[in-house]
């Protein structure tokens, strides 16, 4: 999947991935930079919930468990039909 960055360094993450993570309007995430990649993970709030944007924490966040996701049929899924 592809996405380009807006003019303030902002990505949007399709519906159908946030919805899949339970992600929504104001929904914290920790970004992490890995050799060459960005890896962005949904940060929890106590009771696994998805956290809600707050000052940024002061210790390190617990990082949702691995799914495995058929990236291919997620892309097709909210591709545009042509």
């Amino acid at each position: 999947m592809r996405r380009k960055l807006g003019t303030k360094g902002e990505i949007i993450i399709p519906k159908a991935i946030r919805d899949s993570l339970g992600l929504e309007r104001g929904s914290a995430l920790v970004l992490e930079v890995s050799g060459r990649r960005i890896v962005i993970t949904p940060e929890l709030a106590p009771g696994n919930q998805v956290a809600v944007s707050s000052p940024a924490p002061r210790e390190s966040p617990r990082k949702l468990p691995r799914r495995e996701v058929d990236w291919d049929a997620l892309a097709s899924s909210i591709s545009p039909s042509r």
